[in-house]
């Protein structure tokens, strides 16, 4: 008798294959990174971002809510550092004009680009402008999800 593929392998292969593209990204960053440059990272955080909310929700179907949260809490620190990355290299502007290539203060960016605070004491310029867009979007997705799947959480210990 043939079996099926459940929706629940189905899921798991996708996520195998779109981790296998993370790993394959971030290798790739490293052999042309003179090539690419900073672009490299695109493909990382296309490649974390639905595998990241995949893996959170698998683990809700599983019952594993806890293991989830904490699998996709990690996904996200990997996503604001690797942005943290770009905007490292391409640098960051305060106020005066000064261009700014400091990790700690592009680690601060990124995490206020990504929870879209965004308190305008620095700005990117160039290309940087692009992640810092896409870091804001993917941060407004990501948390709208989480606080979702928060409150489904708690509806459902309710009943």
């Amino acid at each position: 008798m043939k079996r099926k593929a459940t929706i629940p392998d189905s899921r798991k292969i996708l996520i195998k294959i779109l981790l296998i593209g993370f790993a394959t990204g971030f290798l790739l960053s490293f052999i042309f990174k003179g090539y690419f440059g900073n672009y490299t990272f695109a493909l990382n955080i296309i490649w974390l971002s639905p595998a990241s909310l995949l893996m959170m929700y698998g683990r809700l179907e599983d019952g594993k809510f806890v293991r989830g949260l904490l699998w996709y809490m990690l996904s996200v620190i990997v996503l604001v550092f690797s942005f943290a990355a770009i905007f490292f290299e391409t640098g960051l502007f305060d106020n005066n004009g000064n261009c700014i290539h400091e990790l700690g203060t592009s680690i601060y960016f990124s995490l206020v680009t990504w929870t879209t605070l965004g308190y305008g004491d620095l700005h990117p310029e160039g290309s940087a402008r692009f992640w810092a867009a896409l870091a804001a979007f993917l941060g407004y997705i990501h948390m709208a999800v989480l606080a979702g799947l928060i409150f489904w959480r708690l509806t459902k210990i309710e009943k």
